[in-house]
């Protein structure tokens, strides 16, 4: 998370920067037939959205962060049945904040994660699988779990090409 600090300190927002970043929301927008705008998106990369969400309050990274998704989860979405039983679907939700997001877009109503892959040519490109969850699967649940938190809408681009925009 240092580098991530560092990184908002150091190195400024300049508008020449937000170029690229801006053509691919803007493309991300306009596939999900969004109604939302780009204005001004920020970015971070390498990082772990609810660990910095909760160790921002205070929470150190660990087990006090697990109990704190956890307590999120069951307040943010009462309304959620599952198939599996409370005991097990809490025991896997500690781990959805171990998946790495690439790549994290913000702006002023909105936030999306992107994953970067690069399979040799010919290959499928290969996820994690942590505590048996897909890496995706996490991810996801990360943005669901966020959008309810900071009140911004959760983008979930698809299979996006992001290398021929940045």
């Amino acid at each position: 998370m240092e580098t991530s600090k560092l990184r908002r300190r150091l190195d400024p927002w300049h508008p020449a920067k937000a170029e690229r970043v801006k053509l691919l929301v803007g493309d991300i927008l306009l596939k999900h037939g969004s109604n939302l705008v780009v204005k001004e998106p920020r970015w971070e990369i390498s990082v772990y959205p609810l660990y910095y969400f909760f160790a921002a309050g205070g929470h150190p990274k660990g087990v006090e962060v697990s109990k704190q998704i956890l307590a999120a989860y069951k307040r943010l979405f009462p309304e959620v049945v599952h198939p599996l039983s409370k005991d097990e679907l809490y025991k896997h939700l500690p781990s959805v904040a171990d998946a790495e997001i690439d790549l994290l877009i913000e702006d002023a109503d909105y936030f999306m994660f992107i994953e970067a892959k690069n399979p040799p040519p010919g290959k499928k490109a290969k996820f994690e699988k942590g505590g048996g969850v897909h890496q995706l699967v996490r991810q996801c649940l990360q943005g669901k779990i966020l959008e309810r938190l900071i009140n911004k809408v959760f983008l979930w681009p698809r299979l996006v090409p992001v290398f021929p925009v940045l």
